[in-house]
């Protein structure tokens, strides 16, 4: 499974608004052209900033879709330079975010990990991390191993 989250805040001060936008945005990782559609759906009307650069890509695939997705809403569109956010948002205030892609690698949706950080017209920053989650089997599998382990040594430690 892979993780991307964001959390922080946003200062927006000196930023320039192009005005309201309205639709509607899946959540989705496109890291040829890295770009981040992560959190909340975009069903309310967003404003659209520009001045915002960030990593030309974090992998080789065009689009991924999140299976889950959750949190405040914001869209980084790399090409276009340029941020989008609810309405709602007040400039400083915290952001939280965290999206996931089931059943995925690294390889198999051609996205890298790590911290890729964009840079507002502001100065202010924003870091999109994206991790791997481990299995829940992998997780099992790791403590049953420990458990064999102590087991074993215990039993060699009385025969003695």
């Amino acid at each position: 499974m892979i993780d991307i989250s964001l959390s922080g805040s946003l200062d927006l001060t000196g930023m320039v608004s192009d005005g309201q936008v309205y639709g509607s945005l899946a959540g989705a990782v496109q890291p040829q052209i890295g770009t981040v559609q992560i959190g909340g759906s975009f069903m309310s009307p967003t404003y659209e900033y520009v001045g915002v650069t960030g990593p030309a890509s974090f992998g080789t695939n065009w689009i991924s879709l999140f299976t889950s997705n959750s949190g405040d809403a914001l869209y980084l569109f790399n090409l276009s330079h340029a941020l989008y956010i609810t309405t709602s948002y007040v400039s400083g205030a915290q952001l939280s975010a965290a999206a996931q892609i089931a059943n995925a690698t690294f390889a198999s949706i051609g996205i890298n990990p790590g911290d890729y950080v964009y840079t507002l017209a502001s100065g202010d920053t924003l870091t999109i991390a994206v991790s791997a989650v481990p299995e829940p089997g992998t997780a099992a599998l790791g403590v049953m191993g420990v458990a064999f382990l102590m087991l074993a040594a215990s039993r060699r430690r009385s025969s003695h």
